[in-house]
């Protein structure tokens, strides 16, 4: 396993402490003032120093199957970060893949081609792929990769994944709003991150927000719920318009979507 880990020496993990005035202070009597001084007062400032600790662990390998899904955990632990703070975990790069989540196992020119997914939305090169933030206990977050398919030669094709794993002040991660309208309810504001796809909505608003399966045939959606009532394209009267689990919210023109 590939193990990251950020602030591990003794002091970093059991935290500084440090006592400091600004200067010392002395209260005596004043001879001009006899026979006894005022009260006074003096400041002590005491702070306790954490810096921020973490280990995340990265899979070191998965094998890929042409029958069966695989699954793979990243995960977390001994995580303690600043208010707010989050560490992100990103898919930075792939040895066979430039762009798009359809990736590429390959040994000369034989490729098998397969797909990752976190929760239901695919992962693409340059996604994220997993975020925690300071909680107790150890975290995780599963990978999902799908079988195998149009590998021409036999052998063992591979193909090097790269993560990047970052920390992420309040700042950085002040999320975006969405005011979902519709008739018969109270607008509903919905916080949401650049990267996040509606399944992350669905995961953060579990109370309010559900899936709705809907078929004709020949295409497949799921639509989002709120409150009961489907969030779909104001122009449109058709359902394969609404909107997607895996899509990304930020990819949706939000104005023109209602709860109907």
């Amino acid at each position: 396993m590939k193990k990251f880990i950020a602030g591990l020496s003794a002091l970093a993990l059991a935290g500084m402490i440090t006592m400091s005035v600004s200067a010392d202070t002395t209260i005596a009597p004043d001879p001009d003032n006899m026979p006894a001084p005022k009260p006074g007062s003096a400041g002590l400032e005491v702070s306790y120093d954490v810096s921020p600790t973490y280990t995340v662990t990265i899979p070191a390998a998965v094998e890929l199957s042409p029958t069966e899904t695989q699954t793979k955990n990243i995960t977390a632990t001994d995580v303690k970060l600043e208010q707010g703070a989050k560490i992100v975990v990103t898919l930075d790069s792939a040895s066979n893949t430039e762009s798009g989540s359809t990736f590429n196992a390959k040994i000369g020119d034989s490729t098998a081609n397969y797909t990752i997914s976190a929760g239901s939305a695919n992962v693409e090169v340059g996604g994220k792929v997993a975020e925690f933030d300071t909680k107790d206990g150890d975290q995780s977050a599963a990978l999902t990769f799908s079988k195998a398919e149009g590998a021409t030669y036999a052998g063992k094709h591979t193909e090097q994944l790269t993560f990047g794993i970052a920390v992420k002040d309040a700042a950085e991660v002040t999320p975006l709003t969405v005011t979902l309208r519709g008739e018969g309810i109270d607008p509903v504001i919905l916080e949401y991150e650049e990267d996040d796809t509606w399944q992350d909505m669905l995961n953060r608003y579990s109370d309010i927000l559900s899936i709705s399966h809907w078929s004709n045939g020949v295409a497949a959606v799921d639509i989002i719920k709120c409150s009961g009532k489907e969030l779909k394209h104001a122009d449109s009267t058709h359902l394969f318009t609404c909107v997607i689990v895996s899509d990304k919210v930020v990819d949706y023109d939000l104005e023109s979507y209602t709860l109907t």
